[in-house]
């Protein structure tokens, strides 16, 4: 930790970083490890996450992204893109257009097809997760059983908020990928605040108190609730890890994707919601309260 911090300050004086922008960028530098060159002796990427490890059970489990359709188009071969367009599937970047009624015949069509049908081949070469940035990843049980109850469209609807991802949005179609947590055990820790930079409805811990006892994973926040103001907001178990190679995912080289629908409902960010949000995080803690947290991480972490 105490590491991390002088790294930060090398980097502020070496770029001039004033503006908290600045900062969230700093702090993707750190994570790249990519220094600029005039910097020398600089240490690899270095994560500012939680530790917690996965579980020998929870190794041997399942895990689930959820990303736009798109993704498909870099995720397998050109052949298979071929196929899932010849049934009517648009893998261009999605618009805040509804679906055409062709797009929407194509999403119930797959939508009905078996797993069998719906594994498909990787590219060579091709990663999940974007390039040099960070995976986000479910439980695929836990998964499941926030969306399952949902027909149709309304399971897209309900993987994006169920997982907190108010950039999705109204329009785009979006799928879920499975794959062994094997894959990623050894490389993922929960995220923390800096993994989430500039994400709107990140939470570090849980609300509920048997959530908070469950140090390997962070909680994401259920957009629904929030939107609603149910009294605890907590939505699906998550995890980050570096982008992961796709040989990794699978020993046929085959991976399972699920197509969950199209996003119906805008995200619940009107006016006012990020300063509720934000008051909701702070549990009645104040700006004081907040310094001596941060100082005593950092002495910890110097003592380290």
């Amino acid at each position: 930790m105490a590491e991390a911090f002088e790294m930060l300050v090398r980097l502020a004086e070496e770029e001039n970083l004033a503006e908290s922008g600045d900062f969230v960028r700093a702090l993707a530098v750190l994570g790249r490890g990519d220094y600029p060159p005039s910097m020398e002796e600089t240490p690899g990427p270095m994560w500012l996450r939680g530790n917690a490890a996965l579980t020998d059970g929870e190794s041997l489990a399942e895990a689930t992204c959820v990303q736009p359709l798109s993704t498909l188009r870099h995720l397998v071969l050109d052949e298979t893109v071929a196929d899932l367009m010849a049934h009517g599937l648009s893998l261009a970047p999605e618009t805040l257009d509804s679906p055409s009624p062709v797009m929407r015949d194509a999403i119930a069509f797959w939508r009905q097809q078996p797993v069998e049908r719906r594994r498909l081949p990787f590219q060579r070469g091709s990663c999940l997760g974007p390039p040099g940035g960070l995976l986000w990843f479910t439980s695929r049980q836990q998964f499941e059983a926030a969306v399952a109850p949902e027909a149709g469209d309304a399971r897209g609807q309900r993987a994006r908020d169920s997982l907190g991802l108010d950039h999705r949005q109204m329009g785009e179609t979006l799928i879920a990928v499975h794959f062994p947590q094997s894959a990623v055990a050894d490389s993922s820790a929960r995220p923390t605040f800096i993994d989430a930079a500039t994400h709107k409805r990140f939470m570090a811990w849980p609300e509920d108190e048997a959530g908070q006892r469950d140090r390997a994973w962070g909680r994401t926040v259920d957009l629904e609730a929030f939107s609603t103001g149910t009294t605890v907001i907590d939505g699906c178990p998550e995890r980050v890890a570096p982008e992961v190679d796709a040989e990794k995912l699978s020993d046929d080289g085959l991976f399972e994707f699920e197509m969950l629908g199209t996003v119906a409902l805008a995200a619940g960010s009107g006016e006012g919601a990020d300063s509720v949000f934000a008051t909701r995080l702070a549990r009645g803690r104040t700006v004081d309260d907040l310094r001596t947290s941060l100082t005593t991480i950092i002495e910890q972490g110097t003592a380290a």
